[in-house]
Protein backbone atom coordinates (compact mmCIF):
# COMPACT_ATOMS: atom_id res chain seq x y z
CA UNK A 1 0.00 0.00 0.00
CA UNK A 2 1.11 3.51 -0.58
CA UNK A 3 1.98 5.98 1.93
CA UNK A 4 -1.78 7.59 2.37
CA UNK A 5 -4.73 5.69 2.24
CA UNK A 6 -8.01 6.95 0.83
CA UNK A 7 -10.79 4.45 1.91
CA UNK A 8 -13.75 3.61 -1.22
CA UNK A 9 -16.81 2.19 -0.12
CA UNK A 10 -16.09 -1.56 -1.80
CA UNK A 11 -18.12 -1.65 -4.89
CA UNK A 12 -20.00 -5.45 -4.99
CA UNK A 13 -18.99 -5.95 -8.64
CA UNK A 14 -17.90 -4.22 -11.58
CA UNK A 15 -18.18 -4.28 -15.42
CA UNK A 16 -15.09 -4.31 -17.04
CA UNK A 17 -16.66 -0.85 -18.62
CA UNK A 18 -17.02 0.81 -15.27
CA UNK A 19 -15.28 4.27 -14.84
CA UNK A 20 -12.51 3.72 -11.55
CA UNK A 21 -10.47 6.90 -10.86
CA UNK A 22 -7.01 6.68 -10.91
CA UNK A 23 -5.05 7.29 -7.36
CA UNK A 24 -2.38 10.33 -7.15
CA UNK A 25 0.77 9.24 -6.60
CA UNK A 26 1.77 7.42 -3.62
CA UNK A 27 -1.69 7.10 -2.78
CA UNK A 28 -3.55 3.89 -2.29
CA UNK A 29 -7.26 4.01 -3.44
CA UNK A 30 -9.13 0.83 -1.80
CA UNK A 31 -11.60 0.66 -4.60
CA UNK A 32 -11.44 -3.36 -5.33
CA UNK A 33 -13.41 -5.50 -7.45
CA UNK A 34 -15.55 -8.32 -5.34
CA UNK A 35 -17.09 -11.70 -6.66
CA UNK A 36 -19.67 -13.78 -4.32
CA UNK A 37 -16.78 -16.29 -3.30
CA UNK A 38 -12.89 -17.38 -2.55
CA UNK A 39 -10.58 -19.73 -1.54
CA UNK A 40 -7.28 -20.61 -0.94
CA UNK A 41 -5.34 -24.41 -1.37
CA UNK A 42 -2.14 -25.68 -1.93
CA UNK A 43 -1.65 -23.90 -5.31
CA UNK A 44 -0.10 -25.64 -8.25
CA UNK A 45 2.65 -27.97 -7.73
CA UNK A 46 6.12 -27.63 -10.74
CA UNK A 47 9.17 -29.21 -10.40
CA UNK A 48 11.67 -27.82 -7.28
CA UNK A 49 13.17 -24.43 -8.01
CA UNK A 50 15.10 -23.81 -4.36
CA UNK A 51 18.57 -23.00 -5.73
CA UNK A 52 18.55 -19.79 -6.43
CA UNK A 53 20.74 -16.56 -6.79
CA UNK A 54 23.54 -18.34 -9.15
CA UNK A 55 22.73 -21.98 -7.85
CA UNK A 56 24.26 -21.11 -4.56
CA UNK A 57 22.06 -20.50 -1.81
CA UNK A 58 18.66 -22.65 -1.33
CA UNK A 59 15.54 -20.69 -0.78
CA UNK A 60 14.77 -19.67 3.21
CA UNK A 61 12.62 -22.12 5.55
CA UNK A 62 12.54 -20.02 8.51
CA UNK A 63 10.18 -17.80 9.60
CA UNK A 64 7.49 -18.21 7.26
CA UNK A 65 3.92 -16.58 7.70
CA UNK A 66 1.54 -14.17 6.02
CA UNK A 67 2.19 -11.21 8.28
CA UNK A 68 3.80 -8.03 6.66
CA UNK A 69 6.23 -5.49 8.17
CA UNK A 70 3.66 -2.92 6.31
CA UNK A 71 3.46 0.77 7.34
CA UNK A 72 2.80 2.53 10.62
CA UNK A 73 0.42 5.83 10.78
CA UNK A 74 2.80 8.25 8.94
CA UNK A 75 3.43 5.87 6.33
CA UNK A 76 7.01 4.68 7.24
CA UNK A 77 7.58 0.72 7.45
CA UNK A 78 7.20 -0.89 10.70
CA UNK A 79 10.47 -1.86 12.75
CA UNK A 80 9.35 -5.24 13.26
CA UNK A 81 9.66 -7.10 10.47
CA UNK A 82 7.41 -9.70 8.53
CA UNK A 83 7.39 -12.99 8.11
CA UNK A 84 8.81 -15.10 4.94
CA UNK A 85 6.76 -15.87 2.12
CA UNK A 86 6.26 -19.59 1.35
CA UNK A 87 8.11 -20.88 -2.09
CA UNK A 88 5.23 -20.84 -4.15
CA UNK A 89 4.96 -22.30 -7.43
CA UNK A 90 2.86 -21.39 -10.52
CA UNK A 91 2.21 -22.06 -13.97
CA UNK A 92 2.67 -19.21 -16.53
CA UNK A 93 4.45 -17.25 -18.47
CA UNK A 94 8.04 -15.83 -18.11
CA UNK A 95 8.39 -12.40 -19.34
CA UNK A 96 4.86 -13.27 -20.24
CA UNK A 97 5.97 -14.83 -23.70
CA UNK A 98 3.87 -17.77 -24.85
CA UNK A 99 6.17 -18.93 -27.25
CA UNK A 100 7.57 -21.87 -25.30
CA UNK A 101 4.03 -23.06 -23.33
CA UNK A 102 3.33 -22.55 -20.05
CA UNK A 103 6.77 -23.20 -17.39
CA UNK A 104 6.69 -23.77 -13.47
CA UNK A 105 7.70 -20.34 -11.97
CA UNK A 106 8.56 -20.48 -8.50
CA UNK A 107 8.90 -17.61 -5.83
CA UNK A 108 12.94 -18.90 -5.82
CA UNK A 109 13.78 -17.89 -9.17
CA UNK A 110 13.57 -14.27 -7.57
CA UNK A 111 15.50 -14.92 -4.20
CA UNK A 112 18.42 -12.39 -4.03
CA UNK A 113 20.12 -12.69 -1.08
CA UNK A 114 22.75 -10.29 -2.67
CA UNK A 115 20.29 -8.21 -4.50
CA UNK A 116 22.67 -8.38 -7.51
CA UNK A 117 19.44 -8.61 -9.74
CA UNK A 118 16.21 -6.67 -7.73
CA UNK A 119 15.12 -5.33 -4.65
CA UNK A 120 11.98 -5.78 -4.48
CA UNK A 121 9.39 -8.32 -6.00
CA UNK A 122 5.96 -7.24 -6.25
CA UNK A 123 3.20 -9.38 -6.90
CA UNK A 124 0.05 -8.73 -8.32
CA UNK A 125 -3.29 -11.00 -8.45
CA UNK A 126 -5.85 -9.78 -10.64
CA UNK A 127 -9.26 -10.84 -12.49
CA UNK A 128 -9.82 -9.71 -16.02
CA UNK A 129 -13.57 -9.23 -15.17
CA UNK A 130 -12.15 -6.30 -12.92
CA UNK A 131 -11.67 -3.37 -14.28
CA UNK A 132 -9.35 -1.52 -11.15
CA UNK A 133 -7.56 -4.84 -12.12
CA UNK A 134 -7.05 -3.48 -15.78
CA UNK A 135 -7.02 0.03 -14.79
CA UNK A 136 -3.97 -0.85 -12.22
CA UNK A 137 -2.18 -3.26 -15.04
CA UNK A 138 -2.47 -0.21 -17.50
CA UNK A 139 -1.50 2.32 -15.12
CA UNK A 140 1.64 0.36 -14.34
CA UNK A 141 2.50 -0.46 -17.79
CA UNK A 142 2.22 3.25 -18.49
CA UNK A 143 4.81 4.09 -15.47
CA UNK A 144 6.93 1.40 -17.07
CA UNK A 145 7.15 2.39 -20.35
CA UNK A 146 8.39 5.91 -18.82
CA UNK A 147 11.90 7.00 -17.78
CA UNK A 148 10.80 8.94 -15.04
CA UNK A 149 8.43 6.45 -13.57
CA UNK A 150 10.52 2.78 -14.50
CA UNK A 151 10.41 0.83 -11.35
CA UNK A 152 12.01 -1.72 -12.81
CA UNK A 153 15.06 0.10 -13.70
CA UNK A 154 15.29 0.99 -9.90
CA UNK A 155 14.87 -2.69 -9.01
CA UNK A 156 11.69 -3.81 -8.74
CA UNK A 157 10.42 -6.89 -10.42
CA UNK A 158 7.05 -8.39 -11.26
CA UNK A 159 4.80 -11.16 -11.28
CA UNK A 160 1.12 -11.18 -11.80
CA UNK A 161 -1.00 -14.06 -10.77
CA UNK A 162 -4.67 -14.47 -13.02
CA UNK A 163 -7.04 -15.43 -10.31
CA UNK A 164 -10.19 -15.39 -12.98
CA UNK A 165 -11.31 -14.65 -16.28
CA UNK A 166 -13.87 -12.38 -17.53
CA UNK A 167 -16.08 -14.35 -15.77
CA UNK A 168 -15.88 -14.04 -11.88
CA UNK A 169 -16.39 -17.14 -9.71
CA UNK A 170 -14.63 -19.26 -12.60
CA UNK A 171 -11.38 -20.02 -11.88
CA UNK A 172 -8.72 -18.56 -14.48
CA UNK A 173 -7.75 -21.02 -17.36
CA UNK A 174 -4.56 -21.28 -19.63
CA UNK A 175 -7.08 -19.95 -22.23
CA UNK A 176 -7.67 -16.81 -20.00
CA UNK A 177 -4.36 -16.46 -19.49
CA UNK A 178 -3.63 -16.35 -23.07
CA UNK A 179 -6.44 -13.62 -23.57
CA UNK A 180 -4.87 -11.36 -20.83
CA UNK A 181 -1.38 -11.46 -21.82
CA UNK A 182 -2.89 -10.83 -26.15
CA UNK A 183 -5.00 -8.02 -24.25
CA UNK A 184 -3.26 -5.88 -22.41
CA UNK A 185 0.63 -6.60 -23.57
CA UNK A 186 1.92 -6.86 -19.77
CA UNK A 187 6.00 -6.79 -20.33
CA UNK A 188 6.52 -8.76 -16.55
CA UNK A 189 5.76 -12.47 -16.02
CA UNK A 190 2.24 -13.93 -15.87
CA UNK A 191 1.20 -17.24 -13.93
CA UNK A 192 -2.04 -18.68 -13.36
CA UNK A 193 -4.09 -18.96 -9.84
CA UNK A 194 -7.01 -19.71 -9.97
CA UNK A 195 -9.46 -18.31 -7.65
CA UNK A 196 -6.52 -17.67 -5.61
CA UNK A 197 -5.69 -21.21 -4.63
CA UNK A 198 -2.18 -20.10 -3.68
CA UNK A 199 -1.88 -16.41 -3.09
CA UNK A 200 -5.58 -16.68 -1.15
CA UNK A 201 -3.30 -17.36 1.66
CA UNK A 202 -2.75 -13.72 1.52
CA UNK A 203 -6.49 -12.32 1.03
CA UNK A 204 -9.93 -13.47 -0.04
CA UNK A 205 -10.07 -14.27 -3.80
CA UNK A 206 -13.26 -12.84 -4.06
CA UNK A 207 -12.12 -9.04 -4.06
CA UNK A 208 -8.87 -7.86 -6.47
CA UNK A 209 -6.42 -6.57 -6.96
CA UNK A 210 -3.72 -7.72 -4.74
CA UNK A 211 -1.22 -6.16 -4.19
CA UNK A 212 2.46 -7.54 -2.25
CA UNK A 213 5.79 -6.09 -1.95
CA UNK A 214 8.37 -8.63 -0.77
CA UNK A 215 12.27 -8.21 -0.08
CA UNK A 216 14.04 -10.06 -2.26
CA UNK A 217 17.32 -10.78 -0.15
CA UNK A 218 15.50 -12.33 2.69
CA UNK A 219 12.01 -13.17 1.15
CA UNK A 220 10.17 -10.94 4.17
CA UNK A 221 6.92 -9.63 2.78
CA UNK A 222 6.67 -5.94 3.22
CA UNK A 223 3.44 -4.79 2.54
CA UNK A 224 -0.36 -6.48 1.55
CA UNK A 225 -3.32 -5.40 0.47
CA UNK A 226 -6.01 -5.31 -1.86
CA UNK A 227 -7.55 -3.02 -3.82
CA UNK A 228 -6.62 -0.60 -6.59
CA UNK A 229 -2.48 0.41 -5.64
CA UNK A 230 -1.06 3.01 -7.90
CA UNK A 231 2.04 1.44 -9.08
CA UNK A 232 4.11 4.30 -7.28
CA UNK A 233 3.39 2.69 -3.74
CA UNK A 234 6.19 0.53 -4.23
CA UNK A 235 8.82 3.21 -3.53
CA UNK A 236 9.05 3.76 -0.04
CA UNK A 237 9.71 0.02 -0.17
CA UNK A 238 12.59 0.37 -2.83
CA UNK A 239 14.29 2.68 -1.11
CA UNK A 240 13.91 0.77 2.47
CA UNK A 241 16.06 -2.20 0.70
CA UNK A 242 18.32 0.24 -0.12
CA UNK A 243 18.46 1.51 3.27
CA UNK A 244 18.32 -1.11 5.85
CA UNK A 245 19.74 -5.12 5.92
CA UNK A 246 17.36 -7.45 5.58
CA UNK A 247 15.42 -9.03 8.27
CA UNK A 248 16.87 -12.32 7.93
CA UNK A 249 20.12 -14.11 6.88
CA UNK A 250 19.63 -17.91 6.01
Amino acid sequence: MGLVVALAPPLARFARSAAVGVAAAFVVTLVQCSSTRGSSGSGVTGAAQNEADGGSVAYPTGHIGTAARGLDANGNPNKAPGDVITDFKFLGYPNADTSNGLQTIALADYYDPSASKHKVLHIIAAAAWCTPCVQETTTLLADLAAPATDFEAEGVVYLQALVEGTTDNLGATPADLNAWISEEHPTFSEVLDPEGMTLGVFFNAASVPFNADIDVRSMEVLQTGTGYEDPAAVKVWIDWVANNPPAYSE
